[in-house]
């Protein structure tokens, strides 16, 4: 058969058998050719978020959770206000609901200059709270789309020795958070004299 009469049914197998530095050059060889595959593949990746490249891009911002969880008030992780803080003591952020440990601005900078924020317990200070299991973990990422909005990503693992002897992952959490909006100064009601 033709390569260029082979369906897509046809050519999956072999598709899913490249690797996937392979199949890109691939589809960067026909791009220009082919405005019904540029069309196609941009409607496939409009909501396609990747990791953004620089990461330490994630401290300039406010984040709030999204989509809002039912409960009030909105998880948020405080990065902007944190960095912007005088008191170089009160330089402390919570990874919103995910890790709601404080964890320094000083190493959150540290670690993004190792370009991820990935935050392991060593001590068990920050797992489970009646057995101090070392190894929970928290990973924050900054992810971009192809229009250039940003997101975070925030995950974590709380390993506990509870119930087992041994060093188990006994919870995780995932949430998305997008940048804060400003809350607006509330106006002052003038009341008007009688």
């Amino acid at each position: 058969m033709a390569a260029s009469g082979m369906s897509f049914e046809d050519a999956k197998p072999f598709l899913t058998e490249m690797k996937q530095d392979e199949l890109v050059a691939a589809i960067g060889r026909v791009w220009d050719a082919s405005p019904a595959l540029r069309g196609a593949l941009d409607a496939a990746t409009a909501e396609i978020w990747s990791r953004a490249p620089d990461q330490s891009k994630m401290l300039t911002y406010n984040w709030e959770e999204h989509p809002k969880p039912r409960y009030y008030p909105s998880p948020r992780i405080l990065f902007k206000d944190a960095n912007a803080c005088e008191n170089p003591r009160a330089r402390t952020v919570t990874i919103g609901n995910v890790w709601c440990h404080l964890m320094g601005m000083y190493a959150v900078n540290g670690l993004l200059e190792g370009g991820e924020l990935v935050w392991e317990d060593e001590d068990g200070e920050e797992g489970c709270g009646e057995c101090e299991a070392p190894g929970s973990k928290c990973t924050v990422t900054l992810e971009m789309n192809r229009e250039g909005a940003l997101r975070l990503v925030a995950d974590s693992e709380i390993t506990c020795y509870c119930n087992s002897g041994e060093a188990h992952v006994a919870a995780t959490e995932h949430a998305k958070f997008r940048i804060a909006r400003e809350e607006e100064p509330k106006r002052k009601n003038k009341r008007k004299a009688k």
